[in-house]
């Protein structure tokens, strides 16, 4: 929809010992000219969801950060 053409994403979920929830890896090309600048903005959409952390850049999701929690880290 926000991309007004189809976007192809890899969604790879990950089997490891958890009780709830799910670890999955989740990514798509982006288009040419496209930088990490123009990434960063796109995911301003989550600024006002309270269980959405966005990490910095360089910065990865831990499950220890999550577990027995609602958040989710992108």
């Amino acid at each position: 929809y926000a991309a007004n053409q189809e976007v192809l994403l890899n969604f790879t979920p990950h089997l490891i010992p958890m009780n709830r929830g799910i670890l999955i890896t989740a990514y798509a090309k982006l288009k040419k000219g496209v930088n990490e600048v123009d990434v960063a903005k796109a995911y301003q959409c989550y600024d006002d969801e309270y269980f959405v952390r966005v990490l910095k850049s360089g910065v990865l999701p831990e499950v220890r950060s999550v577990k027995a929690s609602n958040f989710v880290d992108i």
